[in-house]
């Protein structure tokens, strides 16, 4: 799903998908510039929101392990 904060946690209330893809570059800062939900002010609030919504994380791929570009696959439980 392409969109911002408020497409995100709408995806994120509605439910009706097994995985979320989220994609973190971690020697990245981008300032002050929209959240990923409306409820996080960084990836460890992110990350305990989508465990909140019943999502673990089910997989972890180093895209470039030298530039910290990560993809982490939440799943739902049972799923």
């Amino acid at each position: 799903v392409v969109g911002g904060t408020g497409v995100f946690g709408w995806v994120l209330d509605e439910g009706g998908y097994q995985e979320f893809h989220l994609t973190i570059a971690r020697h990245v800062e981008l300032g002050a510039g929209r959240p990923l939900f409306d409820e996080v002010s960084c990836l460890d609030d992110a990350t305990r929101l989508l465990k909140a919504r019943d999502l673990t994380i089910a997989r972890q791929v180093w895209m470039d392990k030298d530039r910290g570009l990560e993809l982490v696959v939440f799943r739902r439980t049972g799923s």
